[in-house]
């Protein structure tokens, strides 16, 4: 089976549920408050694991109390962790997390995600990795540690695939080894410098980009997907679910997709899969508590079917 190398950030979320945002100078009574293991990197690298992946995850945590919760909720999930770097110096990343009706606002303090080892990183993915491998990237860590391993990557024949989230601008040597972009429509526009308000201006703006890298899959949240590569397009609606808690739905929509591309399902079955897993994931609370395991999510599919 090929390995995936998740290589991004690892986080504890403090998240809190309002009924509204509090006004600049406003107090206000929260409803809810609970801790849970976050960051992209991990979200994903978990999500991989779930449905059944061999994935490693590379990255870095603090020496702290929130370092053993992160990871024990990578190694219960059954990810490789050989590749996370523990810097005595730092924290472990956090984010403060706002949920409000069926929305969030999040603010990130990276802690230990901003040092990364790259030595070591490289030594994992060089002794481990073949071309039949891919490595996930996001980019919750800094930017010259995500272009040099995914470089190195590609010299390696992996396949490269990018999640260009949080929203940044991306180096020219980054975007020439990426295989599958994967961005909401926030990020798509940034990268484009195109509006993307419409599906025609979504359209245009995936087609700029196209003329840089291979393929792009651009998510939509309730208006499902689209994946445009240099020869096809395909549209996935967005299964009609009620909404708890999105944290962690474009991470888990992540790891449902790659776990079919790796089984060499076609591009629609993955993204009707990627769909179900997210889905199942807006239904619960939490990052990774929320992440569905494989036989959840056929399951979904096979009601939803009958």
């Amino acid at each position: 089976m090929k390995n995936v190398f998740v290589l991004g950030s690892i986080n504890i979320d403090l998240v809190f549920s309002v009924d509204s945002i509090p006004r600049q100078g406003e107090t206000i009574e929260g409803h809810g408050f609970f801790m849970a293991p976050g960051g992209k990197g991990a979200n994903q690298a978990v999500a991989c694991a779930k449905q059944g992946l061999s994935t490693w995850m590379l990255g870095s945590i603090g020496n702290d109390a929130l370092s053993s919760r992160a990871l024990t909720s990578l190694q219960e999930a059954g990810v490789f962790c050989e590749g996370i770097n523990v810097r005595p110096d730092e924290h472990t990343g956090v984010a403060g997390i706002i949920l409000e009706k069926s929305d969030n606002r999040i603010i990130i303090n990276g802690g230990a995600n901003s040092s990364q080892n790259i030595e070591q990183i490289t030594h994992i993915i060089q002794k481990n990795a073949t071309e039949e491998d891919i490595l996930l990237c996001q980019l919750e860590i800094p930017m010259d540690v995500i272009e040099r391993v995914c470089i190195i990557a590609k010299k390696l024949g992996m396949q490269v695939i990018v999640n260009a989230a949080p929203a940044k601008k991306l180096p020219p040597s980054l975007m020439q080894v990426i295989d599958v972009l994967i961005v909401n429509e926030i990020e798509l526009k940034m990268l484009s410098e195109k509006p993307t308000t419409s599906k025609q201006e979504i359209d245009r703006a995936i087609e700029e980009l196209l003329t840089i890298v291979p393929a792009i899959l651009v998510t939509r949240g309730a208006e499902g997907c689209i994946y445009h590569d240099q020869q096809n397009r395909y549209e996935q609606p967005a299964y009609n679910v009620a909404v708890v808690d999105t944290t962690a739905a474009g991470d888990t929509f992540i790891g449902g997709y790659i776990a079919q591309i790796v089984k060499q399902q076609t591009i629609q079955q993955a993204l009707q899969y990627a769909s179900a897993c997210a889905a199942l994931s807006i239904q619960s609370y939490g990052a990774q508590p929320s992440i569905p395991t494989k036989q959840a999510v056929h399951e979904f599919l096979q009601k939803d079917v009958t």
